[in-house]
Order: structure tokens, then C-alpha cells, then sequence
């Protein structure tokens, strides 16, 4: 991924220099950290003052740039055009900060990576300077300016955030929104391969332990319950009574006790968990049979069918596909088409490859 990523910036951005490389590439590993003050208001007066001072013509178009399978840079021009919180950008800028982590031996492979391309003239820039231009960095890698060419053709103005952080941009602006309340409930919906347990899991470290996540396979229905009546409800295969009472739990602002369900052994263990303010249900089926009125935010993520077989294929292999494809799937199918939840926040997650990696 990480070749990929090189070229379409330098696509992008035809005029940069190697140490622009090497910024993108360290930024990439590390993150935004070295650039980021030490508080939320900080950050939000530095960003409203850059606001004031940029040239929004020679900025670049698009509202983020990728630079690894984890960071992105959020170009501010076009994320302050489109009307997107300064406060929710300026608090995600930080907490990316304080979460991303990186180390020397990936970002020596990365400019590696970038040195071949240069070797092989898929980037225009030569060779021997680079390769002791990489020499000389990697002897004391740190963070660097922008290139005096980059600075002057491209005018950079934008905030490293991690990428699974601002894919769910939408939601924790929306849990900002009403954070005033002591408890907030989410469900987080969508069929599946579209990244559901992956965004909530990308939610949990957003907002620590202020958030608990649970899981509606724990609430898949037990064998005595599966009766042809039962199961001929859309929806009906997930146990939504025990979903019913955790959300009811969880709304009391305690602990809540439930058993968690195992398919293959058709049992129960017993599990915990302490208060949270913010509690997520990921998983289809998490708003079914009523319980949609239970949660303060629904979530729906979606893939198509293409991207959907393919991270089911890669999650779990051809014969589970198979199982997928004859019965899950229609199920879920029918599911949604009788479930639009008007008032969920609907994201498209075809273009977020959220199994890549930069190797």
C-alpha cells in the first residue's frame, strides 16, 4: 500500500522534493505528534489563526491526502469550506497525537520503498541524491519542514489524523454533540464486511475508557428458542429480549452483568462491565424489533456486495464464504430492506480498504 500511497502524492503533487517524501513517510509512521500542542484550545486557536492567513487558491482540492494504511493529512481549506467542526477536527488531531504509534524499523523500510521508485524512474528525482539524502536522514530521522519548492507551489495547510478516527468523523461529531448527556447508547449497524467491529473497536480507543463496546453475536438466538415461527421474524434470529435488557441496564448508569452467547457450543458465559458514558452494540441486528428507539445514534455502515465478499473471503476463508453467501446473507439482505433507519448516519465504506496494511 505504501508504494501506492507515494505515487498518487507525487501525482498530486508533482514538485516534491525527497524531503517532502520523508515527511509524508514519517508523518505516515509517527503521526502528527511532534506538531501538536498540548491541549484541545491550543490546537483550535492555531488552526482558526491559520485559517485566517491561507491562500485557498493554491491549496489542494481534495479534503485529505493519504499518507500510510493508518494516518491522513485533513487539508483545512476544504475541510473549513465544507463546514466541518474546528472543535471536533482540533480534538481528533490530539487524541491521534496521543494514540499513534510508529517505529524506525517500518519507516526504514518505507523510504526503501520510496528510494526503488526513484531507482526505477517511477519518480522523477535522482537517484544518488536521494539515496544519500536517506542515508544521512535515517542517521537522526526526525520531523522536517516541507521543501521551499512544496511550500511555494502547493501551500500546505492541513492536520495529521489517524484514518480510522476520521473515517467515523460524522459520528464523534455527532457523540460531541450531545456529550452533555451522562449516558449516550450506539448502535452501530451494517452488513457484514462492511467494518462494523473495526469502527467500533476505532470508537473505543477515540473516546478510551469513557466507552464500552458490546457485541450482538453475543445475542444471537440459543437452539431452544430457534422455532420456525421465530425464525420466520425478520430480525428474529438475534435474542433482541437480552439486548432489550442490556440497553435497560445500561441506561441505569451501572454495572451491567449479561451472558454472552456461543454458537458453536450453544452456551453461555457470564460477563461484566463497568459504567461508561458512551456504549456501543455493534453488529447486524442491533436495532431490530424495536430496539432502534433505544439508542441516542444509530450507525450504518455499508459495503457492496463486490467489497463485501472480498473482505469476507479474507476474513474467513472460501467455505465460510460459502455459508455466508447461501444463508446469512439473504437474511441480512431482507433485514435491511425492511430497516432504512431514516435517521442513521449512513457511511460508505467501499473506499476504505480498513484491512490494509502498509506491507
Amino acid at each position: 500500500m505504501i508504494e501506492k500511497i507515494l505515487l498518487e502524492n507525487y501525482y498530486k503533487y508533482p514538485l516534491m522534493q525527497a524531503q517532502d517524501f520523508f515527511k509524508l513517510l514519517y508523518q505516515g509512521e509517527f503521526g502528527g505528534a511532534h506538531a501538536c500542542a498540548d491541549s484541545q484550545k491550543s490546537i483550535l486557536s492555531q488552526i482558526k489563526n491559520e485559517l485566517k492567513h491561507i491562500e485557498t487558491t493554491t491549496t489542494s482540492s481534495s479534503l485529505i491526502d493519504n499518507i500510510s494504511a493508518n494516518q491522513l493529512r485533513v487539508n483545512l481549506p476544504v475541510f473549513y469550506s465544507k463546514n466541518l467542526n474546528l472543535d471536533t477536527l482540533s480534538e481528533m488531531f490530539l487524541i491521534s497525537a496521543k494514540t499513534s504509534i510508529g517505529t524506525m524499523e517500518n519507516l526504514t523500510k518505507k523510504i526503501f520503498i520510496f528510494e526503488t521508485l526513484v531507482k526505477n524512474k517511477q519518480i522523477l528525482l535522482p537517484y544518488v541524491s536521494v539515496k544519500s539524502a536517506a542515508i544521512k536522514y535515517l542517521t537522526d530521522a526526525k520531523p522536517i519542514s516541507h521543501s521551499i519548492t512544496y511550500k511555494l507551489n502547493y501551500n500546505p495547510h492541513y492536520r495529521v489524523v489517524r484514518r480510522d478516527f476520521f473515517d467515523m468523523f460524522p459520528v464523534i461529531d455527532r457523540i460531541n454533540a450531545i456529550s452533555r448527556k451522562k449516558i449516550i447508547t450506539i448502535a452501530i449497524e451494517g452488513n457484514s464486511g462492511s467494518g462494523k467491529t473495526y469502527y467500533a473497536e476505532a470508537l473505543r480507543k477515540y473516546y478510551a475508557d469513557k466507552c464500552n463496546v458490546f457485541h450482538a453475536d453475543d445475542f444471537f438466538l440459543p437452539a431452544n428458542m430457534r422455532t420456525s415461527v421465530r425464525l420466520s421474524q425478520i430480525g428474529g434470529n438475534i435474542h433482541y429480549e437480552r439486548l432489550y435488557k442490556l440497553l435497560e441496564d445500561i441506561s441505569k448508569g451501572k454495572s451491567v452483568n449479561y451472558k454472552k452467547y456461543n454458537c458453536e457450543t450453544d452456551t453461555y458465559t457470564d460477563e461484566s462491565a463497568q459504567p461508561g458514558q458512551i456504549n456501543i452494540i455493534e453488529g447486524v441486528y442491533s436495532a431490530s424489533n424495536g430496539l432502534a428507539e433505544k439508542y441516542d445514534i444509530i450507525v450504518k455502515l455499508c459495503a457492496n456486495c463486490v467489497t463485501q465478499q472480498k473482505r469476507l473471503l479474507s476474513r474467513s476463508g472460501e467455505d465460510i464464504l460459502k455459508k455466508y453467501k447461501g444463508i446469512w446473507l439473504p437474511l441480512e439482505n431482507k433485514y435491511f430492506e425492511n430497516n432504512n433507519f431514516p435517521n442513521a448516519i449512513t457511511i460508505h465504506t467501499d473506499d476504505k480498504d480498513i484491512h490494509s496494511q502498509d506491507f
